[in-house]
């Protein structure tokens, strides 16, 4: 198993979006927030969003994200 980290939502997207569409319900809350961090890195922070990919024998096998929310966003 081989562990893809990116820090631009652009970028794991390109990786990540085709094995994500495969299942878009279960994966539409990674695919909307990657979305919109691709277009405002800092929506929710000045903080770097973190994205992985776990690939196996060249299949994606999952995925996942991590912001940090800002204490003043409001919800």
């Amino acid at each position: 198993m081989h562990i893809h980290t990116y820090i631009h939502a652009t970028d794991f997207l390109a990786a990540a979006t085709p094995w994500l569409l495969e299942h878009e319900a279960t994966h539409n809350l990674l695919l909307g927030l990657a979305g919109e961090l691709a277009h405002n890195p800092h929506l929710y922070s000045q903080e770097t969003p973190f994205f992985a990919l776990a690939t196996s024998q060249g299949q994606s096998v999952g995925a996942v994200s991590y912001t940090h929310l800002s204490p003043t966003l409001p919800l």
